[in-house]
Formats: C-alpha cells, sequence, structure tokens
C-alpha cells in the first residue's frame, strides 16, 4: 500500500493568489498556477538581488561573458521597443549580429565586434523612421556605432553620398563626422526622452 506524506494533507494559503492549495514540499509558499509561481519567482530573486548584490552583479557579468550576442541582442531589442514601440523575438537581433560579427562596417570598413560588454555593433535604419521608414528586415542593418550617429536623420544614399563627397577634403572629413555624432547623440537623447513621456 502507498504511504502518503502527512505534510501533503495540510493545506496552505498561496502568498500571490490567497488561494488554499496543498504543498508538495514544506518550503513551498505559492500554488501551482503559472501566473503565481512566476510572480513568486520574480519577487523572490528582487529580495535576493536586494540582500546580496554583489553575488548577482557576479553572476551576471558571468552570464554576459558566456553568451555575448544574447546581451546584445536584448540590448538591441530594446532599444527599438523604447524608440519605435514595436518588439521583436530575441532570435531576429541574434540572427542579424551572428550574421555580421567581424565583417566591416557598410559605410566606414571598421571591423564589428563584440567583446564581452563592449561592442561596436548598432542597429540602423536604412530609411530613418523620422523620413518615413519601417521596421522592416529589408530597411534594418548593423553598422558601427560611429557611423550610425554621424549618419542620424539621413538615409542610407545620403550617408554614402556625403562620405564619397568628404573624400576630397581629408582634413574636414573628421571634423564634420564628428559634429554629426553630436549632434545624432544629441537627437537620439531627446527621442528616448520624448518616447519615455
Amino acid at each position: 500500500m502507498q504511504r502518503y506524506n502527512r505534510k501533503r494533507l495540510i493545506s496552505r494559503t498561496c502568498v500571490i493568489c490567497s488561494m488554499p492549495f496543498f504543498p508538495i514540499s514544506p518550503m513551498q509558499k505559492c500554488c501551482e498556477k503559472k501566473e503565481c509561481r512566476l510572480t513568486y519567482r520574480k519577487e523572490y530573486q528582487k529580495k535576493s538581488r536586494q540582500l546580496n548584490p554583489s553575488m548577482h552583479e557576479s553572476i551576471r557579468q558571468r552570464w554576459v561573458k558566456n553568451h555575448p550576442i544574447k546581451f546584445k541582442a536584448g540590448k538591441l531589442k530594446g532599444g527599438l521597443a523604447i524608440s519605435t514601440g514595436e518588439k521583436f523575438p530575441r532570435t531576429f537581433f541574434e540572427d542579424m549580429i551572428t550574421a555580421n560579427l567581424n565583417r566591416q562596417c557598410l559605410y566606414c570598413g571598421d571591423t564589428l565586434y563584440i567583446d564581452g560588454k563592449k561592442s561596436n555593433m548598432s542597429l540602423d535604419h536604412k530609411t530613418p523612421i523620422s523620413r518615413g521608414g519601417n521596421n522592416s528586415e529589408a530597411n534594418l542593418q548593423i553598422v558601427c556605432s560611429k557611423c550610425n550617429l554621424s549618419k542620424a536623420s539621413l538615409t542610407d544614399m545620403e550617408f554614402k553620398a556625403l562620405l564619397i563627397f568628404l573624400e576630397n577634403y581629408p582634413a574636414m572629413k573628421g571634423i564634420i563626422l564628428a559634429r554629426m555624432a553630436m549632434a545624432g547623440k544629441a537627437y537620439g537623447t531627446y527621442r528616448l526622452r520624448r518616447a519615455a513621456t
């Protein structure tokens, strides 16, 4: 005859939904519903991070070191969601990063790399959203961060034409691109603030 655990017969109240349930183990604090388990896990992790932040930071650093492509894909996904409100799966960005890793930037020729948290890869719209572009796969490309900042609200063809023109003025090229990058950074900050409000 099968023996029943007496502790299983003792009813408890779920700390999330306040419904009675029968725990499987003495440590169980919430019922078996998926929503309750996810909420409890988030709350537990939040409390654990507050109690021991250094341990969680070391775990996070180790994860970033072991999964640099996933980390960068998450940043690109979050940036696009904040700026345009459109959400894509992380795998979409992982595939784009993997396809462009160690290739040259389309504009300046710098090698695209990822080294833990450090990376010069940036997501760029060939036709910017402000100029009527969209978030389709055909309109998105990976370029270096420096060129993406300098490009700002120019289209792909306009920026390439500008770079060809600046080849005739090598002394001015660096100054003009640096100023454009400063303006692009200021515009990006403005857009992020505007999207947050």
